[in-house]
C-alpha cells in the first residue's frame, strides 16, 4: 500500500520552463541530395511526386536526419503572389511579355515544396528554425509556402512569412451544389466520402462519379489527368518570406 505522505506533488509555472531544448542549439542546416528525402518521405502526408528542379536541404542532430526541406521552381501564375504583388499580374498576354515576366519569377522566387521533420522531434520549434535557416541559404530573394497544415500550424509565420488569406474558388457553389447532390458527408472528410461512395448502389454510384468528373472538367483549367473528390474545396494558404538586407 502507498503511504500518501510519501507523495510530493509540486506545481510548476511556465516560466520555470526553459524557452528552448539544449538540443536545438546542436542542430546545423546544410545542402542535402534526394536520399535525405527518401529517407523521410514516408512521415509527409505528399509522398508521391517531385516539384521541378527540386534542392534538397537537410537537418541533422549529431549525424542523424532530423528533418528535410525541399525547394522547387514555383508556379508562374499564382492568385495570391498576384495579390500580394499586384504589379507582377501579367496584363498582356505577348510572347516578349510573357517570356521576360516568366524569367523574373523563375530568378526571384522559389517555393518551399515539402518539409518534414521526423516524428519525434516534433513539436518542439524544429521546423520554423529549419524552414528560417533554408530561407536565408537559398539563393532566391522570395521565398513561397503553399500548405495546407499552415491552418492548424503557423510554423511558416513564426519563421517569418507573411500569411495571404485563401480566397473561395469561384468555382465553389457550383461544386457544393453537385457534391451535396450525391452526399451527406462534410466535404472535406475523405474518408466518409469513400465510405459513403462505396456504400451505393453500382449505378448510382457511377452516377455520382460522373456528375463530380463532368463539373470537374467544366471549372477547372488546368490539365486534367483525374479527379480527386471534394478536391476544390480545399483552398491553400500562402505565405512569403523576403530575405532581409544582410
Amino acid at each position: 500500500m502507498i503511504d500518501m505522505t510519501d507523495i510530493i506533488i509540486k506545481r510548476y509555472r511556465p516560466e520555470e520552463f526553459p524557452r528552448h531544448l539544449d538540443f536545438l542549439e546542436r542542430m546545423t542546416v546544410t545542402k542535402g541530395t534526394v536520399e535525405d528525402w527518401h529517407a523521410l518521405k514516408s512521415l509527409h502526408y505528399k509522398t508521391d511526386g517531385k516539384p521541378f528542379a527540386p534542392t534538397y536541404y537537410r537537418c541533422e542532430l549529431d549525424d542523424r536526419l532530423v528533418g528535410v526541406v525541399v525547394m522547387a521552381y514555383p508556379k508562374l501564375l499564382l492568385a495570391p503572389r498576384h495579390r500580394m504583388f499586384p504589379k507582377l499580374k501579367p496584363t498582356t498576354n505577348t510572347t516578349v511579355a510573357n517570356q521576360y515576366w516568366g524569367r523574373y519569377v523563375n530568378n526571384n522566387f522559389a517555393v518551399i515544396s515539402r518539409s518534414v521533420v521526423d516524428t519525434q522531434y516534433r513539436g518542439v520549434g524544429v521546423s520554423y528554425r529549419m524552414i528560417n535557416l533554408v530561407s536565408r541559404m537559398h539563393d532566391r530573394p522570395i521565398i513561397e509556402i503553399q500548405s495546407s497544415m499552415s491552418k492548424y500550424n503557423p510554423f511558416a509565420m513564426k519563421a517569418g512569412f507573411q500569411f495571404i488569406r485563401p480566397e473561395r474558388p469561384k468555382s465553389y457553389e457550383s461544386a457544393l451544389r453537385v457534391f451535396q447532390r450525391h452526399f451527406r458527408s462534410d466535404p472535406g472528410d475523405n474518408e466518409a466520402i469513400v465510405k459513403e461512395l462505396f456504400a451505393m448502389s453500382e449505378s448510382r454510384r457511377r452516377r455520382a462519379l460522373r456528375d463530380l468528373v463532368a463539373d470537374y472538367h467544366r471549372t477547372v483549367p488546368w490539365p486534367k489527368p483525374g479527379v480527386i473528390v471534394a478536391r476544390r474545396f480545399r483552398t491553400l494558404p500562402t505565405a512569403w518570406w523576403t530575405r532581409p538586407a544582410l
